[in-house]
């Protein structure tokens, strides 16, 4: 467990950087959605991410594979958590990214 969390750290990490560093306007930093079934390993890595970064905020929505990965296609969402492997047009080399 503690691999995982050092790894969604630093994945976390790398992408609060990109997003433009530490919040406080109420908005998350970090919007992660989609899978059902992944969101609360998610939810909880992201708790233990928050804990150890106080001014950090990830936002962890649990809306269903699809709503995910469209909402990272459209950049509604950072990451797009899924349970299941992409459609032929939700992959990255098709027209939709």
């Amino acid at each position: 467990m503690k691999r995982w969390s050092c790894l969604l750290g630093l994945l976390l990490s790398s992408l609060l950087l990109g997003c433009g560093g530490p919040g406080g306007g109420g908005a998350a930093d970090l919007v992660i959605s989609g899978s059902t079934s992944v969101s609360p390993f998610t939810e909880h890595l992201a708790e233990l991410y928050q804990m150890q970064h106080p001014t950090e905020r990830v936002d962890v929505q649990s809306l269903g594979s699809t709503a995910g990965i469209r909402s990272a296609i459209d950049g509604t969402s950072e990451l797009g958590m899924s349970s299941r492997e992409l459609d032929e047009e939700e992959l990255p080399n098709s027209n939709n990214c």
